[in-house]
């Protein structure tokens, strides 16, 4: 069984989605490191890369909006914007925008994606302050509602069991559900162990993948995403367990050099996304900070506001469980 191949209104889903979150992390960095001009210019790209309902498409859209509302209300108190106007224009933008891309549309979903929208831009004028809260609170009723619709773990298995049977442990189509399952055993339900293990099998089929030395236009957009967060992930191991930070380079690295050698805009995009998330979390490492914790780029731990009630250590000593040798 050959693997079905993406619509283009998915395909560019995918890629406005990815150009948002890079053009995101760009503007936090450039923020955070002063450099204003570039910040604004990242800025422009962002909002760019959100005109039309390509983004809509994508099912990580209202889960990635609220977080990225949160970072922008983050930015705001960064650069002294007491009244988040910044905050706001985004806001607006997306009501806007919502409104103008299903004008002509008749679905109930889309009528609600545009109220959605329209709401939370005028709660933003009309009480800024309490945005903070309603994000966190619209990214975990988000989050929660996507996961009561995702299969139990022991579903999911067996669906990649058939998945294998019907197309082969390497086929693109069983790289993807690998990697979406190690996602959901990591970051929604916190199941590190069984993470750790599957993440064992993701990175041996896609380093196989990647070691055939293919064309540089061999590898679609799964395979190079699927290994772009494998080798984050185990470069977050390699600093948690082992503190190696020579180690997580040379495996995130070895990652981002590949990815350059791939051709299009998609492999464009996961290299520099992979780049800004290798900045974070070394950064973080050096700091002494949770890496658990991170808001990456190819990783949006859920985790990271779901589990706030958990103590520090009980997190830290829980994905400090024995790794296998990846």
């Amino acid at each position: 069984m050959s693997e079905p191949t993406p619509s283009t209104a998915q395909h560019n889903s995918m890629i406005r989605c990815c150009e948002a979150e890079t053009a995101f992390s760009n503007t936090v960095h450039q923020l955070k490191s002063g450099q204003i001009h570039g910040a604004f210019h990242s800025l422009d790209r962002l909002f760019n890369s959100m005109t039309g309902n390509e983004l809509y498409v994508h099912p990580k859209h209202l889960t990635g909006l609220w977080r990225l509302c949160d970072g922008l209300y983050n930015v705001c108190t960064w650069i002294n914007d007491s009244k988040f106007r910044l905050l706001r224009e985004l806001l607006c933008f997306q009501g806007q925008n919502a409104a103008a891309s299903f004008k002509k549309s008749a679905s109930p979903g889309s009528n609600l994606v545009v109220s959605i929208m329209r709401s939370v831009a005028r709660m933003s004028r009309d009480n800024p302050n309490v945005m903070k809260q309603t994000f966190r609170n619209a990214y975990r009723a988000a989050a929660e509602s996507l996961e009561q619709k995702l299969e139990p773990r022991a579903r999911q298995q067996t669906a990649l069991r058939e998945v294998e049977a019907a197309s082969g442990c390497e086929a693109d189509i069983t790289i993807c559900l690998l990697h979406n399952i190690v996602f959901f055993l990591f970051y929604c339900v916190n199941d590190y162990a069984q993470a750790r293990k599957t993440l064992t099998t993701l990175l041996e089929r896609t380093s196989r993948r990647v070691a055939t030395k293919a064309s540089p236009t061999a590898y679609n957009f799964h395979i190079q995403r699927a290994h772009a967060f494998g080798s984050l992930l185990q470069g977050l191991f390699t600093l948690q367990d082992d503190s190696n930070l020579s180690r997580c380079e040379m495996i995130i690295g070895a990652a981002i050099d590949w990815l350059k050698y791939c051709e299009g805009t998609d492999a464009s995009i996961h290299a520099t996304m992979l780049e800004m998330d290798l900045l974070i979390l070394t950064n973080a490492w050096k700091e002494g900070k949770d890496l658990l914790g991170l808001t990456l780029a190819f990783a949006n731990p859920r985790s990271a506001e779901h589990n706030v009630t958990k103590p520090y250590e009980v997190r830290l000593n829980t994905a400090r469980a024995p790794a296998r040798a990846i």
